[in-house]
């Protein structure tokens, strides 16, 4: 019997000594390494780098204002959760996309376009649409910060545009596509809330949309002034939860503005039991929770 003992304190001991915190930094350069001296920009450490961050790990959020968009692809398991979370007697705020700058001109012939330069848009994902003017264009294949475009997506208007134009990317503040993460006590707002109007010319997305799973977390977050909804939450299953968390004066109107949109929570779950429980919502443009089965 104590050799048995023995042997399950060493197991117990060598998984709680795998648990690592990691960082990220407002400020932080490409070449950072996930530690507190040498912190990782978010979507780096979003995308995993080397899969440095494990089950059980918490990457920790250097206080300050974070510009998205950002895309996490982190997986904890069921028995082992990785953290987001402000770092300790810290405060991380996230705000909106920032938008990129066209490094070329384009004519108004619609289309296909190849290689197309975009200062500010390293961590866009493929798929990526984005506003200029009037027209929104969708920003594939990726090859660094040139890009292939689609001209006149979604229906609108294909114009001429020149260096130096502004693309507001349409995308959420922040998305997870894996499962098993726990987001807690930081804060999602915008600090473009005084424009709702949303449609061809402008675009104010999710504050925090868990679009991936199963059990997902939101916990002890603050989210304010932000599009619809405050926080998404898709068929997170078995062990998704939004808990605790403060959402208020979240939504749109849509179609430039002939449709009101904007819940605090909008969910959906087609297995399994997930928890929402412990919120407070109030002045989100629709409702509270919207819950679809």
């Amino acid at each position: 019997m104590l050799k048995h003992g023995v042997m399950l304190l060493g197991f117990v001991l060598a998984t709680a000594a795998h648990a690592a915190d990691w960082f990220a930094a407002p400020d932080a350069t490409i070449g950072g390494d996930g530690s507190l001296e040498k912190p990782w920009p978010l979507q780096v450490a979003f995308n995993n780098p080397a899969s440095a961050i494990h089950p059980g790990d918490t990457l920790c959020l250097r206080g300050g204002t974070y510009h998205g968009p950002f895309i996490s692809h982190l997986n904890g398991t069921a028995d082992n959760y990785i953290t987001v979370r402000s770092a300790p007697r810290e405060w991380a705020i996230i705000k909106d996309p920032l938008n990129g700058l066209l490094s070329t001109n384009l004519s108004s012939a619609s289309g296909r376009v190849d290689n197309v330069p975009v200062i500010g848009s390293e961590y866009w994902p493929n798929g990526t649409a984005g506003i200029v003017g009037v027209e929104t264009m969708y920003f594939y294949d990726k090859q660094g910060t040139n890009w292939s475009i689609g001209r006149g997506w979604n229906g609108s208007s294909v114009t001429s545009h020149s260096v130096g134009d502004t693309i507001k990317p349409n995308m959420d503040f922040m998305s997870q596509y894996g499962s098993y993460v726990m987001f807690r006590d930081f804060e999602i707002t915008s600090d473009l809330s005084t424009n709702r109007v949303v449609g061809m010319s402008n675009w104010l997305g999710t504050g925090l949309n868990l679009l991936a799973g199963p059990g997902n977390k939101a916990v002890d977050l603050i989210v304010h002034n932000v599009g619809h909804p405050g926080i998404g939450f898709w068929n997170q299953r078995d062990g998704g939860e939004v808990n605790g968390c403060i959402v208020w004066g979240n939504g749109i109107y849509d179609n430039e503005g002939t449709w009101v949109r904007g819940g605090g929570i909008y969910a959906q779950n087609d297995a399994g039991l997930v928890e929402i429980k412990n919120n407070i919502f109030f002045r989100n443009f629709r409702a509270g929770t919207r819950l679809t089965i």
